[in-house]
């Protein structure tokens, strides 16, 4: 009995101490609260316990009372046994409140915490400005600088992203800032941004902006203005840009106007990026296309492009300048005339014209025509006359009897294509002269003459009392076939009192000339002249056009002798 006894005195004994080692294990709750709150009159607070824990891990009951109130206050304190209980202050000045915490074992110590109420409402007003629609391309500025404090105390900024779409990485740049930035990174999407103001006491309720990303448009570009020629393939080039990278996925190609016929200008696969355009082959023009591109959104605004039709003039090809020489002949009507002479060293061929070599060509095998016109010629010369004005080369007639032919001429060839588009090019044509050569003389060249008719005067000079004439021929020369006036003069000898009798020759005919010497006594000869001895003679050949050519030696000689005769005293 005794050893039952003490065992079981020894199993209360265990018991009791295990009993008291458990009590002695349970730690108390700990109440946590915001050591201060601020509010006005009348504005609900509701005070957050949340933050009260156990260490054990056991179910927490709350207790919350207001310790002390300004005098004369009467506080509303609901829902006092809940983590989130609502205070409601009449007066402003400061409340003190606590909360005590139980595990159902044992009980917090009190916290304690202040809640400082104003007679007026301090809390300040967020405005983050409107609603925004933007493209992907803008950036974005958020302005809140509407927001107001109600006793206008400095204001501080804070902007977030409240949300923003699936892959955007972008912040907010100047956020603390009354306007701040960012710049969209997704397309086809919203950004909803949040601004909260603080006054220093209370911060504002937030205030919400929504920035919508719209379609940006696509861009369409139809290519640069092109201008092509009749009969030419007409390839157009379009493409299309997207700032959201959205695909072009559509192309739209339309004629806005055109030259021609309808039933020929059409667009050959307008639907596709490089359509062809067909024109009016017979029309020139301008032709203006639009284009549009879709991104499977929106459509572009039109981009358009001016192919412009022109037709290449004729090619001219015809020397600029030209000196031609003349010839004199006879026409068919027995008369002298004037031509003008396709060479500088013209053998004065009857048929010899004045040609006009111009060749043309048009560089796209239109067909053409020629015209050629006078635009010049020297004021006494004679209209040209063309042998087919209307042949690209041809010849022009350039005749006078007069002998004004001389002097620049500028003769125009004008070729016209079937569009009616024309080239021009002039040539100068210089008609010129050539001096006569020498035709010398051909008989009676060298003469001697035993005068009778002598008598002696004062110092026993003898003197003709009558004039002198010789005879001789020369012949004319000039290589443009021009008539020839023949004339003499005298190089050495007697000099005084002569008068040459010249006359015209035809070219390289032999002509009679006279030469006299007069001694008589006159108002124009000297009384003392004589005539007896050698004088030596030259000969000038003129043209009609006072070109001239002297010999350069003496071509004859003519000696008078008196010597037979006694000169009376």
């Amino acid at each position: 009995m005794k050893g039952c006894n003490a065992k079981f005195l020894l199993f209360i004994i265990s018991a009791l101490i295990l009993s008291c080692g458990s009590r002695n294990s349970n730690i108390p709750p700990v109440a946590v609260i915001d050591p201060e709150l601020m509010t006005f009159i009348g504005q609900p607070v509701r005070l957050d316990g949340t933050k009260s824990m156990d260490p054990n891990g056991d179910n927490i009951s709350f207790s919350w009372e207001i310790r002390s109130a300004p005098s004369g206050s009467n506080p509303v304190l609901g829902d006092a046994e809940t983590p989130f209980p609502v205070f409601v202050s009449d007066k402003d000045g400061v409340y003190r409140v606590l909360l005590v915490v139980s595990d159902g074992t044992e009980e917090s110590k009190p916290a304690e915490g202040t809640i400082k109420v104003f007679a007026d409402n301090y809390v300040p007003i967020a405005d983050a400005g409107e609603d925004m629609d933007v493209y992907i391309t803008d950036e974005v500025e958020l302005n809140g600088s509407m927001s107001a404090d109600p006793v206008n105390r400095t204001l501080n900024f804070l902007w977030s992203f409240e949300s923003k779409p699936d892959g955007s990485i972008i912040g907010i740049v100047q956020n603390n800032s009354p306007v701040a930035k960012f710049k969209p990174d997704v397309p086809h999407s919203s950004y909803v941004v949040k601004l909260v103001v603080n006054n220093g006491m209370f911060s504002s309720v937030p205030d919400l902006v929504n920035v919508r990303i719209l379609n940006s448009l696509p861009v369409a570009d139809a290519g640069a203005d092109a201008l092509v020629h009749p009969g030419q393939e007409i390839r157009l080039h379009g493409i299309g840009s997207d700032a959201d990278n959205d695909e072009i996925k559509m192309f739209s190609w339309s004629i806005i106007s055109h030259p021609g016929a309808s039933e020929t200008v059409f667009l050959e696969n307008s639907d596709a990026p490089n359509p062809i355009l067909y024109t009016d082959p017979d029309v020139l023009g301008d032709y203006v296309i639009e284009l549009k591109v879709y991104d499977g959104y929106d459509w572009s605004e039109p981009d358009a492009v001016v192919v412009s039709m022109k037709d290449l003039p004729p090619d001219i090809i015809l020397e600029t300048t030209k000196t031609v020489g003349h010839c004199f002949r006879k026409n068919a009507s027995g008369q002298w005339e004037f031509f003008t002479a396709n060479t500088n060293e013209p053998s004065c061929p009857w048929a010899d014209r004045l040609f006009l070599p111009g060749v043309v060509s048009d560089p796209e095998g239109d067909p053409f025509n020629c015209q050629w016109t006078v635009v010049g010629k020297p004021p006494e010369a004679p209209m040209p006359v063309f042998q087919n004005e209307f042949q690209c080369s041809t010849y022009a007639d350039i005749k006078s009897q007069a002998a004004k032919i001389l002097g620049k001429y500028t003769f125009r060839l004008t070729a016209t294509d079937k569009y009616g588009v024309s080239a021009s090019k002039d040539i100068v044509v210089t008609v010129t002269n050539r001096p006569p050569m020498s035709g010398g003389c051909i008989s009676n060249c060298n003469q001697s003459i035993i005068y009778n008719m002598c008598y002696a005067k004062l110092f026993f000079q003898c003197y003709t009392n009558q004039a002198i004439q010789f005879f001789l021929s020369t012949a004319g020369a000039d290589p443009d076939n021009d008539p020839v006036f023949n004339k003499f003069f005298f190089s050495s000898g007697k000099l005084n009192c002569v008068a040459s009798n010249g006359v015209w020759c035809d070219n390289w005919q032999t002509c009679g000339s006279s030469l006299i010497l007069n001694a008589q006594i006159s108002g124009q000869c000297s009384n003392n002249a004589t005539w007896e001895g050698t004088t030596k003679v030259k000969i000038s050949f003129r043209d009609p056009f006072w070109a001239e050519y002297n010999t350069p030696n003496e071509a004859a000689s003519f000696t008078v002798d008196c010597s037979s005769l006694l000169c009376p005293l």
